[in-house]
């Protein structure tokens, strides 16, 4: 099985999206060092498939240009942090920020096709990757989704304070606390009985 150092927690991809940025040892750290990154995640992310990934750091292989698509994504990236901020805090979404959404879902990258699987005749989208903007539109997708559909007071943050990441709580009862049980819960209920345990000696 394949390590990934990304978290795929948030229930939504472009939830997904903002938790490359992560908090480790109480440091911010950027899960998208690179362009490489970015196309990674993408595939990890099911976005794309292995031959897109291919595509596309052949299309933006220069330093230059990789550079170029990575700042875009990190703009459209912060973009998202405020928007998702707001919608937790019950705050009007900021006109300036869903226009920034509405300008990527302008730029149009895909086309269908018909073919046929097990006698039977589907419908098929596919991107293409022309321009670096069109790397984000599936992520513009799921932002404006989010906006549209998502129940506001499902999105939230974990509850472990320094923790950065977000979630779309689909837990019975929605109960959900933290980003990973594996992680920020073990972290917190190892911390509350540490503070129960100690209290018990004072």
């Amino acid at each position: 099985m394949n390590y990934s150092k990304f978290l795929f927690v948030g229930n939504h991809t472009c939830l997904d999206f903002l938790n490359t940025q992560i908090v480790e040892k109480d440091k911010s750290v950027d899960l998208f060092g690179t362009f490489s990154d970015l196309a990674e995640w993408l595939l990890e992310a099911e976005l794309v498939d292995a031959q897109a990934k291919k595509e596309i750091a052949d299309k933006w292989h220069s330093p230059a240009a990789s550079a170029s698509a990575l700042e875009q994504a990190l703009k459209f990236r912060t973009v998202l942090r405020r928007i998702v901020e707001q919608m937790v805090q019950g705050e009007e979404v900021s006109k300036n920020r869903i226009e920034e959404i509405n300008r990527i879902l302008r730029r149009r990258n895909e086309y269908a096709h018909i073919h046929c699987e097990n006698g039977k005749y589907k419908l098929k989208s596919h991107l293409l990757f022309k321009q670096p903007v069109h790397l984000l539109t599936p992520i513009a997708k799921s932002a404006a989704d989010l906006l549209v559909n998502a129940d506001f007071s499902l999105i939230k943050k974990c509850e472990n304070p320094p923790c950065v990441l977000y979630y779309y709580d689909t837990s019975k009862n929605q109960r959900r606390r933290w980003c990973s049980m594996k992680t920020c819960g073990n972290r917190m209920k190892a911390a509350a009985h540490y503070k129960r345990k100690k209290q018990q000696f004072c």
